[in-house]
């Protein structure tokens, strides 16, 4: 318990630091570029990893507990594989459920189709994106998955489902200063990070590799990137800036993504209930006792 509360204490008060440091730097004494802010809100994607180094926690005992290994390197290379292939497909989905429902939302409220023109440039910046934030997603999923994850799924769905998808969601607070509505970006980030964390937790139990959830992290991430490059399904606008029909329609995506990756919360509880240790024992002592008991 201990190690865990001085892993959320470093995690958070590094981003913490830094994100605040930035905003201060740029908005309040304008002493940093545009280009400065937007590089250092990476910076604290180290805080989860700097948080594992801290409480030493990637040693053999715990990486005995990243992955659950069944069969040889080669059935598990399949597996990872195709798991994160899955993974893709699934994110990838709820992804385009949500621009639909979006595009949608933008038509009824406008009364004029969405312009698809950039959708070429939005796939070519989407895969230029992509392996450019797999090494950075790679810092947070050491911490929310590696650690805090495996750290907390002997405890029950509660714990590594709900409540550390809510936890890394409230890890990106100070970001939503960054762009107007605290509240409204509050409860898009409440929407789509723990949806992101069903898939990402799932994948990777059943993958057996920290390869499969930084895929699917950072194919959502690259998808945000590339919608702002090529401006598809995206108005530039900033929420405070935004219309009431705009933020409608940002929220509803937020919740059609939500609800397209649900189902991964139910094959979550499914997959850590059928892991646990506890029932495992009890359901070997059932066997063992009606075994000694056939004459």
């Amino acid at each position: 318990m201990k190690r865990n509360v001085a892993f959320l204490t470093i995690a958070f008060g590094f981003a913490y630091g830094v994100w605040t440091g930035a905003y201060l730097l740029y908005k309040i004494f304008h002493v940093l570029s545009l280009t400065g802010f937007l590089l250092s809100t990476v910076i604290p994607m180290a805080g989860p990893a700097l948080g594992v180094l801290a409480v030493k926690l990637v040693g053999k005992r715990e990486a005995s507990r990243i992955a659950e290994v069944r069969g040889g390197r080669r059935s598990q290379l399949v597996s990872t594989a195709w798991y994160s292939l899955l993974g893709l497909a699934a994110v990838g989905l709820a992804l385009l459920l949500s621009a639909i429902g979006g595009g949608a939302l933008l038509t009824y409220w406008y009364g004029k189709p969405v312009d698809w023109s950039p959708f070429p440039s939005f796939l070519v910046a989407w895969a230029v994106c992509l392996p450019l934030w797999i090494p950075l997603v790679f810092l947070e999923e050491v911490g929310w998955r590696y650690y805090l994850f495996n750290a907390w799924k002997e405890r029950g769905f509660l714990f590594a489902g709900p409540i550390l998808g809510l936890i890394w969601a409230v890890w990106h607070l100070p970001t939503f200063f960054f762009y107007g509505s605290f509240w409204f970006n509050l409860a898009c980030y409440l929407l789509f990070v723990p949806a992101i964390h069903f898939l990402a937790a799932w994948a990777y139990l059943k993958g057996g590799s920290l390869l499969v959830p930084m895929l699917i992290h950072a194919t959502y991430n690259a998808f945000a990137t590339a919608t702002g490059v090529s401006r598809f399904m995206y108005s530039g606008q900033q929420p405070y800036q935004m219309s009431i029909p705009d933020m409608i329609t940002k929220m509803s995506s937020n919740a059609l993504f939500f609800l397209g990756l649900l189902p991964f919360a139910f094959l979550l509880a499914r997959e850590l209930r059928r892991r646990d240790p506890q029932r495992r024992m009890a359901l070997g002592t059932h066997t063992i006792s009606v075994a000694n008991d056939t004459p």
